[in-house]
């Protein structure tokens, strides 16, 4: 079955079991045949990179670049020797995306998305006109006939979602917006309405379930350690075998390196044994200067924050365990079914022995936590039920679902925040077609 017949089987039944059928902007579908709308603007805003591209039927990638914004460090003595910089793409006093990442050396770089979170709007601003205009090349015309789809990061506050909208009918003039929550896309990618995702990206970690399509908010588990500092880590562990890799210009390389040969240990205590007494896990790694690194325990003991943050001094429970407590503060019915449907999300799951990790550990707390360490208890009859899925394009999946998603709803007017409706009610009114997408 293709993506778009996935997508679409999925969200019909939505016609019958939401219980707020106005609300719901799935149960608003517009079974009109016109298609003569231009397909929407899909943007999903990630603390490490934006995936930007226009809504297909089909699993078309995306366009990826950093999220980052860099402004050139100006000498004094330059400053005071050259009346105007060079009109030189590098040399420009702004720039957005691998630009800023291949030129690092002469720019402060700032990241506008802090844990999932926008924490400075005017360069969001930026990176989004340079997706908008440069990735995806529409102009102003364009971009009034077009409708735009977000997606947002679990709690996200309301102010932030209003503050994206505002800006896109504003500052850009889209036709129609719609801000979506990132887990939900990612269950319409997999064909599925109720499930919990754990997404794990570059700034930030997240476990959320989704019953019939809506998120819960109050169940809504968050880890504020992701790609980002599992690089930062993998750093500190070169740095206590001497290798000097702290400089700036190392970070993309090392973060190449952890990409590369990083993995996740299923029993740690093992492996850190066979790094003592063997090289069963020892790889050489070439840097792109030509140093050579070798690397051990380090491949497995990076990613290891991920499940046991009190390595780096992090007081919080790891991934797996917040995954348990999520699917135990679930109704007693539901829980099987979200057990049944782990779906893993974002680059920094995409580990090797990832999901494999993660089922260990929910047996190892099931046993110890539901049964009670019973060694007389039956523990089999959960273990086959429970199913991580480790989709191959994971760490695209909240775009692909967005994208077939806004698609299908491309000549719904009822689905999406029209400009008319905000410049009508207000942004706040306006927007509660988004509300739809999740319970408090």
């Amino acid at each position: 079955m293709t993506l778009l017949r996935r997508v679409k089987h999925t969200i019909r039944p939505s016609l019958v079991i939401h219980h707020n059928s106005n609300t719901h902007p799935i149960c608003t579908r517009n079974m009109s045949n016109e298609d003569n709308s231009p397909p929407p603007v899909v943007l999903d805003n990630g603390t490490g990179y934006v995936k930007c591209g226009f809504a297909s039927a089909e699993e078309s990638p995306p366009i990826v670049f950093p999220s980052c914004v860099g402004r050139r460090v100006v000498r004094f003595e330059e400053a005071l020797h050259n009346s105007s910089l060079s009109s030189s793409p590098n040399n420009s006093l702004v720039v957005v995306g691998q630009d800023c990442i291949d030129n690092r050396q002469n720019y402060e770089v700032s990241y506008p998305i802090k844990n999932g979170i926008v924490t400075s709007w005017p360069d969001m601003i930026l990176v989004w006109e340079h997706a908008i205009y440069d990735e995806l090349k529409l102009t102003r015309e364009e971009i009034g006939k077009r409708t735009i789809l977000l997606t947002e990061a679990p709690q996200n506050p309301i102010k932030n979602r209003e503050k994206m909208v505002e800006i896109m009918f504003t500052h850009f003039g889209f036709k129609g917006v719609f801000v979506h929550v990132q887990a939900v896309l990612t269950l319409y990618s997999q064909g599925l309405m109720t499930g919990l995702v754990l997404d794990s990206g570059d700034g930030v970690s997240h476990v959320v379930p989704v019953i019939d399509g809506f998120t819960k908010r109050q169940a809504t588990k968050r880890l504020d350690i992701a790609g980002r500092t599992v690089t930062e880590r993998l750093i500190e562990l070169l740095g206590r075998r001497g290798y000097a890799v702290g400089r700036t210009n190392d970070v993309d390389s090392i973060r190449e390196m952890k990409e590369s040969v990083c993995f996740v240990a299923k029993e740690r205590k093992r492996w850190l044994r066979l790094a003592r007494e063997t090289t069963a896990c020892a790889e050489s790694y070439e840097l792109p200067d030509g140093r050579r690194i070798k690397v051990e325990s380090e491949r497995f003991m990076a990613p290891e924050i991920m499940f046991e943050p009190s390595l780096v001094g992090v007081e919080s429970v790891g991934v797996s365990e917040l995954v348990f407590e999520c699917v135990q503060e679930c109704d007693m019915d539901s829980r099987m079914t979200m057990y049944e449907n782990i779906v893993l999300s974002g680059g920094s799951t995409t580990f090797p022995g990832f999901g494999e990790r993660l089922k260990k550990d929910l047996i190892d707390l099931y046993k110890e936590r539901i049964l009670k360490s019973d060694p007389n208890a039956n523990v089999e009859k959960f273990v086959n039920r429970v199913n991580v899925e480790t989709p191959a394009d994971r760490k695209y999946s909240v775009f692909v679902g967005g994208s077939v998603l806004a698609n299908i709803m491309k000549d719904n007017d009822k689905f999406w925040v029209t400009r008319q409706e905000y410049e009508k009610l207000g942004i706040t009114k306006a927007l509660r077609k988004c509300e739809g997408t999740f319970h408090e």
